[in-house]
């Protein structure tokens, strides 16, 4: 495989991610499944029931969802009790924030 292919393939890869990344933004639900699925529970980003309404809106930490489900919400350092975020004027939702506020 020449030097070429090599950077065509990561460069592909790496636009792969961001378009994924990116793609993910729209949905708060697509949302919470992505910080699931970075904070180490891929198998529970897939099968999680994630609700349609927020638990709780804030002003500073935007709209509030509670994780149900207890492998992911388990008290350890890197448990997801609940995810916050905000959308922005372009409709990505940003500022996501873990634990409910």
């Amino acid at each position: 495989m020449s030097k070429n292919s090599k950077l065509v393939i990561i460069s592909s890869l790496i636009v792969l991610f961001i378009v994924l990344y990116f793609s993910m933004s729209f949905s708060n639900q697509l949302v919470i499944r992505r910080t699931i699925f970075f904070n180490g529970f891929p198998l529970s980003a897939i099968t999680a029931d994630i609700q349609n309404e927020p638990d709780s809106q804030d002003k500073t930490y935007g709209d509030c969802y509670v994780i149900h489900n207890p492998e992911v919400s388990d008290g350890s350092e890197k448990s997801v009790p609940g995810v916050c975020m905000k959308k922005n004027k372009f409709g990505f939702y940003y500022d996501v924030i873990i634990g409910v506020h």
